[in-house]
């Protein structure tokens, strides 16, 4: 069972931590992740300062401290890589993940905050982006959002809209990443964009030169 819920910080005590549990069937806790990616706004100030922001800065959770690492949470069946709300829009949390063995995403999040709009599908699809560019399976429990288990090649398996109290089932695989992304990450754009600019600057110069040439 993983269960997210909030930990006291044994370095501050008046701050907390978001965290996901991993419990065995009876009870005991055998690791948990703390959320590192923190909402901005909500869970951070703007720019980390005092900086108040109209309508939203009385919701700003001012006691959450970051976790430190991505750690997947080692259970008996597998390597579980648990990512926590918004840290599923990013792709960086996931590579991190999969560098340290993830052998299957779990998203657990809360869109009680977008309920009703466009964003709770964007987040839910999000996590489909997660699942090719790592090539794992994943299971997303979303609060007032959706949920469902997706394949690593980003087929739905099942989804459900959990605006309501329900149970959604089905199969998902471990597996052992190895996409182009995963093992590469973002160096391929880099390369493209360093290739295009030498060429740009190889074209502009060859240019002048036939002109002055001429």
């Amino acid at each position: 069972h993983i269960i997210g819920m909030l930990s006291e910080s044994e370095t501050y005590p008046e701050k907390v931590l978001n965290s996901a549990y991993l419990f065995k069937a009876n009870g005991n806790v055998v690791s948990r992740h703390d959320k590192v990616t923190l909402l901005s706004f909500i869970e951070t100030s703007f720019l980390e300062s005092s900086l108040k922001i109209p309508f939203v800065s009385e919701m700003i959770f001012s006691n959450i401290l970051s976790g430190d690492s991505f750690e997947p949470l080692k259970s008996k069946y597998g390597h579980l890589g648990v990512i926590i709300c918004n840290e599923s829009i990013s792709p960086y949390e996931t590579l991190e993940l999969v560098r340290n063995d993830a052998e299957l995403i779990v998203v657990l999040s809360n869109d009680a905050w977008v309920e009703n709009t466009h964003l709770v599908d964007s987040h839910f699809h999000s996590v489909r982006c997660r699942a090719i560019e790592s090539g794992l399976d994943a299971i997303v429990n979303s609060n007032r959002g959706i949920s469902g288990l997706i394949e690593g090649n980003g087929d739905i398996i099942i989804q459900g809209q959990s605006s309501d109290a329900q149970c959604v089932t089905g199969k998902v695989n471990l597996r052992k990443a190895g996409t182009f992304y995963s093992t590469f990450g973002d160096w391929f754009i880099y390369l493209g964009i360093c290739v295009f600019l030498i060429s740009f600057v190889i074209s502009y110069i060859s240019k002048r030169y036939f002109q002055s040439s001429t």
